[in-house]
């Protein structure tokens, strides 16, 4: 049995302080601090079966497609571009 896949934006090292601007929630300070949280997050849930395909992604573009559709840059709004990104690929 294949595992289940789900998809997750995945900011740069280079994009990621416009990422962080850009987001109406909190996210954490660094890009090192999200990359420690995050693969935290992907390894526990790769032991339930789940693996997780990293989105790259424009932070501008996501913050207009966010607010156009959710009218804020949540994590519940970036889950949904991403999915949406996926789909779009």
């Amino acid at each position: 049995m294949e595992p289940e896949r789900d998809v997750a934006l995945w900011p740069s090292r280079e994009n990621y302080l416009r990422f962080r601007e850009l987001c109406d929630d909190d996210v954490p300070e660094t890009f090192d601090e999200f990359e420690a949280s995050a693969g935290d997050k992907l390894r526990y849930l790769a032991n339930q079966g789940i693996v997780i395909v990293k989105i790259a992604f424009d932070p501008d573009r996501m913050a207009t497609w966010c607010r156009a559709n959710f009218g804020q840059v949540n994590s519940e709004a970036r889950s949904h571009y991403a999915g949406f990104l996926a789909l779009s690929d």
